[in-house]
């Protein structure tokens, strides 16, 4: 392509630079923890139950569809393998398995270890659900179809 006006192109490019960094940036930002408020796409639930990480004694800080928070005074050591976590919700007994998303280390020892629930588990998704938001537990009707009577 020719330009008549050299410094068009220069323009254009200098613009291209100028769209890039700005991309570099907006990338460097979505991704970094710092702003990362909110990346669970259910809204949470603050519960305060009390929980079991791999066994070990936590507070179960809010929950959602997709995850969980999980405060533990002896955390387990990071792995990549799925955490299993146990808690009592509504008088049911829950256990999920979620793995490690996140983690802030606490005064003390402790850390809030945030979970992103597993894959290919809708029964216990489920009864969090009706759990969480006190619907009965489903139950068979007979005779799908009402039947009419004649008028």
């Amino acid at each position: 392509m020719t330009y008549h006006v050299r410094w068009t192109a220069y323009g254009a490019a200098f613009w291209a630079v100028v769209n890039l960094v700005f991309m570099l940036m907006a990338l460097f930002r979505i991704s970094s923890d710092r702003f990362a408020s909110e990346r669970r796409t259910a809204v949470r639930l603050q519960i305060g139950t009390r929980a079991h990480l791999e066994g070990r004694v936590g507070r179960m800080i809010d929950v959602s569809m997709g995850g969980a928070m999980v405060r533990c005074e002896s955390p387990p050591e990071h792995r990549d393998a799925p955490l299993t976590i146990e808690f009592n919700c509504a008088g049911s007994g829950i256990v999920l398995r979620g793995e490690e998303r996140g983690r802030r280390v606490l005064p003390g020892g402790s850390a809030l270890i945030r979970l992103q629930f597993s894959d290919h588990q809708a029964p216990e998704l489920a009864r969090l659900a009706t759990a969480l938001f006190g619907g009965a537990e489903p139950t068979p009707t007979r005779g799908m179809h009402a039947q009419r009577t004649a008028a």
